[in-house]
């Protein structure tokens, strides 16, 4: 179960927090659901982008998620 002091980090250092998340979201993300979030598309233009994460469920931590742009990990 993910706590306010759990993350959703881009390989690409963009960090995002989850303890926005309402505990229904995150839960649904972990068994394996989607995430939009608004995030840098490290771009040279510097604009943002919504990008659509797809969590694959597992151990926290350790499975990316699946998205349009970047692994997207689940850390505790």
């Amino acid at each position: 179960m993910l706590n306010n002091a759990g993350r959703l980090q881009a390989q690409n250092n963009v960090t995002l927090d989850v303890g926005s998340l309402t505990q229904q979201a995150a839960a649904s993300l972990i068994a394996g659901g989607q995430l939009t979030v608004q995030a840098d598309s490290a771009d040279t233009d510097g604009t943002w982008q919504s990008q659509s994460l797809d969590y694959q469920g597992g151990a926290i931590g350790t499975t990316p998620a699946v998205s349009t742009r970047w692994p997207i990990w689940i850390l505790p």
